[in-house]
């Protein structure tokens, strides 16, 4: 099955129609190992209206099919697995950022993070490590 028929059925999986944006942004996110910060999105869309983009963003992120991380510079967006859904994001990973080449990574945890807060309800966790990934060192 061909790339763009595989983000199609994701996209109709979902109840989203496939347009050329949707298809574009879908595509720029499977293009990169790892997460890609929303300047980087802005530069690749420069044609289209920014409301539109951001409208994209949200029904992605509201449908389970992308996740968000941030560092104190910018926002980024990495494609989600498939236990992610519009009810919930099931990641069992932290994200990594790299001092020397500032790529943003999803790296999954080789043992299971458990947080406890009483009286407390955590609805999300997210893990920002920095460091210098293994393309670095």
């Amino acid at each position: 099955m061909g790339e763009t028929t595989a983000l199609k059925n994701k996209l109709a999986s979902n109840n989203l129609k496939a347009t050329s944006l949707r298809l574009a942004f879908l595509d720029l996110l499977t293009d990169h190992t790892g997460a890609v910060s929303f300047s980087k999105i802005q530069q690749s869309f420069d044609n289209v209206n920014r409301t539109t983009l951001y409208r994209t963003i949200q029904t992605f992120l509201d449908k389970g099919l992308i996740h968000v991380a941030s560092n104190q510079n910018d926002t980024y967006y990495a494609l989600c697995d498939h236990q992610c859904s519009s009810k919930s994001h099931q990641h069992n990973h932290v994200h990594f950022e790299c001092v020397k080449c500032n790529a943003i990574s999803c790296e999954e945890l080789v043992n299971q993070l458990k947080i406890n807060l009483p009286q407390f309800k955590i609805e999300t966790t997210e893990i920002l490590l920095t460091g210098t990934c293994k393309h670095c060192i």
